[in-house]
């Protein structure tokens, strides 16, 4: 029988798998559809079709730097890296990943 903190331990380590095979199954499709530019970064009168192809480009590769950001916090977790850039780094995709849960479709 696990203690408090070994149970505590393993849903963390449950979560964190979880989310990082999701978030990284939700990257890898929309880069393979070229469709990486969240609509809350577009203000309301602008569409993806009024972007440039350098500005799609400039936008999927910030998506993308986000997204490698909330993986890398529970890959983090999921390690249990304490160290002042690891948390601090893990503090940012944990950020990140609460900004955008609700634009992930």
């Amino acid at each position: 029988m696990k203690n408090k903190k070994e149970e505590e331990q393993s849903i963390k380590k449950e979560i964190a798998t979880f989310l990082i095979q999701k978030l990284s199954d939700y990257q890898e499709e929309k880069n393979e559809k070229g469709d990486f530019i969240p609509d809350w970064v577009l203000d309301k009168k602008t569409t993806k079709a009024d972007l440039s192809k350098e500005e799609i480009q400039k936008m999927n590769k910030i998506w993308n730097q986000e997204m490698d950001l909330m993986i890398l916090a529970f890959q983090n977790i999921l390690e249990n890296k304490k160290d002042e850039n690891d948390q601090e780094l893990t503090e940012v995709g944990l950020f990140n990943f609460t900004k955008c849960l609700q634009e992930l479709d």
